[in-house]
């Protein structure tokens, strides 16, 4: 009760006691008979926790990112906006195809802003985040229509929706790089945040709304683009690389697979591209895109982890194990390290009779060894090697729940929780049978939308 009443002199807060609130929230929810008062005590840390996640969203580095999404779900716009927000994205599409649009879309770009002045739409903030929200719409409703006609070949579905969306991504890329002065960076991370958490919250409601009708091509093809077209070589975007990183961390957080599981494929699909993957683990200085990378692995696993505790499974679970294999081989073939540093991480998270993917964490400490020492895998005389008697570096971190992956949370001393569990709740905890997923894998079945053919389903 003292975490709860007396939150602003607390010393510790629900983080630091996470193994004991898992493990009462457990007894709570699978026990016939939990103790007195155990669950009226779950609901209040639960309500007080929420409350303390939307005062964070709000004032912390994702604030622009979680008001983005809020502000998706706001349909009572001024009169007449849509009919301008439609006109001003024909023009630009026309535009940016055009050959005049110059080198980089830049003549187009200026005529276009000039355009959206006239019809008052960079008056106001609020003007350009419903100019965002409708433009995602749009883009949204054409690649459903495009997908839904009879007897399209999926070449032509895939250039009928990527011409509109692919211009659509070089405007956003272009408002954020010539938003405020060039060297205010803050300007523009805050715009592409904004934009960001627009198309998140777009994601959120269409796939709540259409569940196994949803379709992952048009959201994908606008995120993977834009990170693309923010991480090519120019002057003015090279000063912002690491914000991109942090806020496309951050929304593939937010948008894990247990949270939007008909979006799973494109999801990892994004975390596994090869420029992703090399931003974050290879180009970020001082290895700060790691800790991220490994939230990013851990919600993946999460959502795996009860599909895998079955022996049988279904062809689209099966597949996307498939694809989180290849990616495991990927990082043990060129960032052993990674994997070497994150492994209890991992391994917490990984049902036990996953044999083959624990081998790939815990049987790369060699890998490194060989790699740093340029000697062949196939070396038969490593034992001999001085440099295996040093152990693991390993790097803890639980997170808090929902917290975003950029956030550094305090390490769990999960030695001293099992001290202050009681003898009778251990009992119990070890008699709890494994925990069972609620939720469904809505990909709209067994194939793939038309139009998407990524690298891992193949």
């Amino acid at each position: 009760m003292y975490l709860i009443d007396d939150r602003s002199n607390a010393q510790i807060i629900e983080s630091d006691l996470f193994g004991t609130i898992e493990a009462l929230q457990k007894v709570a929810a699978q026990n016939q008979r939990p103790p007195d008062g155990l669950i009226h005590l779950m609901d209040m840390i639960k309500m007080s926790s929420e409350r303390l996640e939307q005062n964070l969203a709000r004032s912390g580095p994702t604030a622009q990112l979680h008001s983005g999404i809020a502000q998706a779900k706001e349909f009572e716009d001024p009169p007449g906006l849509l009919e301008k927000t439609e006109y001003l994205l024909r023009e630009w599409v026309n535009a940016y195809h055009s050959r005049e649009a110059g080198k980089d879309s830049r003549q187009a770009f200026v005529i276009f802003v000039q355009l959206m002045n006239q019809h008052g739409i960079l008056k106001t903030d609020d003007l350009i985040t419903r100019f965002f929200r409708m433009s995602t719409q749009m883009c949204v409703d054409l690649c459903y229509r495009a997908l839904g006609e009879p007897n399209n070949s999926p070449t032509l579905v895939r250039a009928k929706c990527f011409h509109t969306l692919d211009a659509y991504v070089r405007l956003i890329t272009l408002l954020v790089k010539h938003s405020g002065e060039t060297q205010n960076t803050v300007t523009k991370v805050n715009l592409l945040n904004k934009v960001l958490g627009i198309v998140a919250g777009v994601l959120l409601i269409d796939h709540d709304v259409r569940t196994t009708n949803f379709q992952q091509v048009p959201y994908h093809r606008i995120f993977i683009m834009l990170f693309l077209e923010l991480n090519s070589p120019d002057v003015i975007l090279e000063n912002i690389n690491f914000q991109v990183l942090t806020a496309y961390c951050n929304m593939l957080h937010i948008l894990r697979p247990s949270k939007a599981p008909g979006f799973a494929f494109a999801w990892l699909e994004i975390v596994s591209h090869r420029v992703f993957l090399g931003k974050i683990l290879a180009q970020t200085q001082n290895q700060k895109g790691w800790p991220m990378y490994a939230q990013l692995l851990v919600d993946l696993f999460k959502f795996l982890s009860p599909f895998l505790r079955n022996a049988e499974l279904a062809k689209p679970v099966h597949r996307l194990y498939r694809g989180t294999l290849r990616v495991l081989l990927v990082l043990l073939h060129d960032f052993p390290e990674f994997l070497c540093d994150y492994h209890y991480n991992f391994c917490d998270v990984i049902p036990p009779n996953c044999i083959q993917v624990r081998k790939v964490y815990l049987g790369n400490f060699q890998a490194i060894h060989c790699k740093l020492l340029s000697i062949p895998d196939e070396e038969p005389n490593l034992v001999c090697l001085p440099e295996k008697h040093e152990a693991p570096r390993p790097v803890h971190s639980q997170p808090e729940s929902g917290a975003a992956p950029g956030d550094r949370d305090r390490p769990q001393d999960s030695c001293q929780l099992r001290r202050r569990l009681g003898p009778q709740l251990q009992e119990r905890l070890g008699q709890l049978p494994e925990e069972p997923f609620a939720g469904r894998l809505f990909i709209g079945g067994a194939q793939q939308p038309p139009g998407f053919h990524g690298r891992l389903s193949r």
